[in-house]
């Protein structure tokens, strides 16, 4: 009946246009429709108006509040929000898009919220499960509408199944009142939602061990989105409360203090921190008793970033939780760093060992009187204890032949093993050095294995010393091109240190003879040969890298392929079109620039393509068939098989590839 007499409002009201029912916002007009969503039928703010401008001067205007919210607009025709996507996995999020918000009533309306809820049925209620906080309106103004996209997040706390998506609009503020006109304050929207289980927040309520070691920093990232409701957090007076956290267990084996605070907050896009405001989080440490329930307090940061990391008392053989939120509704992301600082002084023990990597001098003063015994010495005590990891096997020459060396002491090295065991051990008194209280020793060392070196005082003489090393390591075994380890797809650890000069032939037919490691393969059917030092692909180096690839031989013959794969300017890879049973070689080395002591390390990932690099229709050949396919991907196409060399377009360089590869693919 109302839309009927719509026919007459709409007679009466010439000078509005002609009637019709495809109107740019909703009306009453809109002609019967099934398959969008409408509890009741009632008017749009635009009716509303209309009749007000009608029948202001006959009668009294009834003061009214009625604000609600829609699930489809108009825009020449009617149109149903949508769901983007329709299926989501836990802690992931979905948007609304096209929501509509509309003010029916004679005057403004405020503390207006929107909030999301997701039903196993049509009507929405408060007891439907809440996602998210609320879209704040603030106030919506007489005669007022908004369309647009609201966005939430679906937690972990939400069990995977199908659900409609309903809206419920209030006002009022935190009092969530309703309205004159109710029947429009809530609506679904025609598209189901699918919730699917996530990869999981696995310590959103479970702790993960976090592993330590003392005097060593441990970088873990921390990002809290989806977290689910947590335990009464701890009191930050001046900051928002701590929100949904995510937690973590140590285990420490040491006396001392326990620090854990940001290291370096997520970028704007990354995560949700930035525009020079810093991370905002709260950081709490709390003592675990024998069945892992948190039990005292014992380190708090209401703001890492801001007031710096929450520290804690702790003791050997006890186990803490460190629980991390961000403040209020908001979440946190970021690196986060956790640093266990034991009492005893570094280096004291050889789970304290420094890392030698520079020549300087030291003091044993501050370390412990506790004997440890040696075969050249009885007793030696104020032991400073030192590690190296020895990447290539090769000799190691320990010495604090110095002017700055004032003490009478012993040196020694040990295998990192839990017997400490000594692979020599010299004094003072034998000493090497040409004055002073210098000692000297030399030892062979295994590759991929980690040493202790200890310098300590005989009968508790204390004073200073500089310790310094040199290493020489053996010759590698596949440094040559003639030597080159054949081997299957996978990822092969290189380290070019012990390598000689190889003067190999790069792709512009010059000559370099940097540290080189070379490898072969050899494919049974055609493919391409792809090697990479790239993380991204599953590679690694230390350094810039170089790689290059010969076929069937590498004796004064130019390379065949030379970083052609593009990676991040630093790493290295190359790939190779060839037939089966065709020898590749493989040279990973540093840059050209790079000569005389320069060397990398790392892990080569060779893999093995089956097809044929530009077929792509696969007929075996390359032709004109595959350069109109490319032609028709040309121009942004990430992750697309037209975009050869992997630069996320389609474009010149991956026509010139096709044109080098043309003809059969045998």
């Amino acid at each position: 009946m109302i839309h009927e007499m719509g026919h007459a409002i709409g007679f009466e009201t010439g000078s509005c246009g002609a009637e019709a029912y495809q109107y740019n916002r909703p009306t009453l007009m809109f002609n019967n429709q099934t398959y969008h969503v409408e509890y009741h039928v009632g008017l749009h703010r635009r009716d509303a108006k209309l009749l007000r401008m009608l029948y202001d001067d006959q009668t009294s205007e009834e003061s009214i509040r009625d604000i609600g919210v829609e699930s489809y607009y108009a825009d020449g025709s009617i149109v149903n929000s949508t769901l983007s996507p329709m299926t989501v996995e836990q802690g992931d999020s979905f948007t609304i898009e096209n929501a509509f918000v509309e003010n029916m009533s004679n005057s403004s309306v405020s503390g207006v919220r929107l909030r999301v809820y997701l039903s196993t049925n049509r009507i929405i209620t408060t007891n439907d499960t809440l996602v998210g906080g609320y879209t704040d309106f603030g106030t919506l103004d007489y005669d007022e509408d908004w369309r647009g996209d609201i966005s939430r997040t679906v937690s972990y706390g939400v069990d995977p199944d199908t659900y409609y998506v309903g809206m419920m609009l209030t006002r009022n503020g935190s009092s969530y009142d309703y309205d004159d006109w109710s029947s429009n304050n809530t609506t679904w929207v025609a598209d189901q939602l699918t919730v699917t289980e996530g990869d999981g927040l696995f310590n959103d309520i479970i702790m993960v061990l976090l592993n330590i070691l003392p005097y060593q920093s441990s970088m873990f990232w921390v990002d809290t989105t989806g977290a689910g409701d947590d335990p009464e957090p701890p009191y930050c007076p001046g900051f928002p409360p701590m929100g949904p956290s995510v937690f973590w267990q140590i285990d420490t084996e040491d006396d001392g203090e326990l620090e854990v605070g940001v290291a370096e907050p997520a970028e704007v896009g990354e995560g949700f921190v930035g525009g020079g405001q810093g991370l905002t989080d709260t950081v709490a440490i709390y003592e675990l008793n024998a069945a892992g329930v948190p039990t005292e307090l014992v380190g708090l940061s209401c703001s890492t970033n801001e007031n710096g990391p929450a520290v804690a008392q702790v003791f050997a053989g006890k186990s803490y939780q460190v629980r991390i939120g961000g403040q209020g509704s908001s979440p946190t992301a970021g690196w986060y760093e956790a640093y266990v600082r034991p009492y005893q002084p570094l280096g004291s023990r050889p789970r304290y060992a420094i890392s030698l990597t520079e020549s300087r001098p030291w003091s044993n003063e501050s370390m412990l009187d506790v004997p440890f015994e040696l075969p050249c010495i009885q007793g030696s005590t104020m032991g400073m204890w030192f590690r190296k990891y020895a990447a290539v096997a090769g000799e190691m020459t320990l010495s604090t032949c110095s002017p700055d060396t004032n003490f009478p002491h012993v040196l020694s090295i040990h295998k990192a093993n839990p017997q400490l065991t000594t692979l020599g051990c010299t004094t003072s008194f034998e000493s090497k050095c040409q004055e002073g209280y210098g000692a000297e020793i030399t030892g062979m060392v295994e590759a991929n294995t980690f040493y202790f070196v200890r310098v300590g005082g005989v009968d508790g003489t204390t004073g200073t010393f500089r310790l310094d090393l040199n290493f020489t390591a053996e010759t590698s075994q596949n440094s040559k091109c003639e030597t080159a380890i054949e081997v299957e797809p996978g990822l092969h650890a290189f380290n070019t240190m012990g390598a000689q000069g190889d003067g190999a032939m790069l792709c512009d037919q010059s000559s370099t003879s940097n540290k080189a490691a070379w490898f072969s393969i050899t494919p049974t059917e055609q493919g391409i040969v792809r090697a990479t030092t790239c993380p991204d692909d599953g590679g690694d180096s230390q350094t810039e890298t170089l790689v290059t690839m010969y076929l069937e031989t590498c004796i004064d013959s130019v390379a065949k392929a030379c970083n052609n794969i593009p990676c991040d300017g630093v790493h290295g890879g190359a790939e190779l079109q060839v037939g089966a049973g065709e020898t590749v070689l493989i040279r990973v080395a540093p840059l050209p620039s790079n000569l005389g002591d320069g060397y990398v390390a790392g892990e080569l990932l060779i893999d093995i393509i089956s097809g044929c690099l530009g077929d792509l229709n696969g007929d075996a050949n390359v032709d004109i068939a595959d350069i109109l396919a490319l032609i028709s991907a040309w121009g942004d196409c990430e992750g697309c098989a037209a975009d050869l060399d992997g630069d996320g377009t389609v474009g010149v360089a991956d026509m010139l590839i096709v044109i080098g590869a043309w003809g059969p693919c045998s």
